[in-house]
């Protein structure tokens, strides 16, 4: 996927020989389009061929965009795509049932910086994940199917609640931390995120990060009543001032973090009216000596506006 001479190769498998799966193939778009191309068809069409004679447990397709666009459009063109998957794939006969999960997520997953256009060619993709399993073998053998490898964890939502067994032990913990500082934090406390990070100069947030976005969301679910400031700040720039975003070309780094932040929380289902975004831009907690000191600056806390 990182070399554009890639672009129509398929079927990298991340499961075993028996398919515990999940195996994974993924789709290019054209610009703006959620047209299947000829190598999409292909690419689709080998994953029936595959599956042929396999039980299929589930289905997934996660759809994305590259940069170019509103965060809205880009959300609506990658439901489009995914859908378009979806689509063909029915038409190919797998059952409808077996689709678990269809998701759009325009330009928040970027697997680059979106500097050229053949790496922008790279996010315009749809990745396909098929859970299946041999019909020969037992069903108490295959229990686990639908849980996908640690490379691909991070694109699991875990329960209500809950933090996947599949994140790192450390960040289980601290995102297990937010949950018990969230159900005690009392108005006007401030929490920061943890394991929350961006791509340098941008307002996406990294991939390995998205745990802690979908815990919070969990998180404000089970306590309804709470409101809260999501608060965005940056680094290495002088205390008070403000950080270039590359993407949006306006020195309003920590603003779009901040709204970033917010723009997942209502899409998984967070109303609205219990969220409040805004950049604080440079506020240093320590000394900026190290990368570990940038770090700690360059974060998103949440303020308790009420409880």
């Amino acid at each position: 996927m990182r070399n554009s001479l890639l672009v129509f190769t398929f079927a990298l498998c991340l499961g075993l020989a028996n398919a515990q799966g999940p195996v994974k193939y993924v789709v290019y778009f054209p610009f703006n389009k959620e047209t299947l191309t000829s190598g999409a068809l292909s690419t689709l069409q080998q994953a029936v061929k595959d599956n042929t004679g396999k039980m299929i447990d589930s289905v997934k397709i996660y759809a994305h965009c590259d940069s170019i666009g509103s965060i809205e459009a880009n959300e609506a063109l990658a439901l489009k795509r995914a859908e378009a998957v979806k689509q063909f794939l029915i038409e190919q006969k797998i059952r409808s049932s077996a689709f678990k999960d269809v998701t759009g997520y325009g330009k928040r997953q970027p697997v680059n910086d979106n500097s050229t256009e053949a790496l922008r060619q790279l996010n315009r993709r749809a990745v396909v994940l098929i859970f299946a399993h041999d019909k020969s073998v037992p069903k108490k053998e295959i229990v686990k199917a639908e849980t996908p490898v640690a490379a691909i964890a991070i694109e699991t939502k875990p329960a209500a609640g809950t933090v996947s067994d599949e994140i790192p032990v450390s960040e289980r913990k601290a995102l297990d931390g937010l949950r018990k500082l969230m159900s005690t934090a009392e108005v006007g406390k401030t929490i920061r995120l943890p394991n929350l990070n961006f791509y340098g100069s941008r307002h996406f947030v990294v991939t390995e990060s998205l745990p802690t976005l979908d815990t919070l969301a969990a998180i404000l679910k089970s306590f309804p009543q709470i409101e809260v400031e999501i608060q965005g700040y940056v680094c290495c720039v002088p205390k008070g001032k403000e950080a270039f975003d590359v993407t949006e070309r306006k020195y309003n780094l920590s603003s779009t973090r901040a709204q970033a932040v917010y723009n997942d929380l209502v899409k998984n289902g967070i109303a609205p009216g219990r969220l409040k975004h805004k950049g604080y831009g440079s506020q240093p907690m320590v000394e900026e000596l190290t990368d570990e000191d940038k770090a700690m600056n360059r974060r998103v806390e949440l303020k308790i506006l009420k409880r």
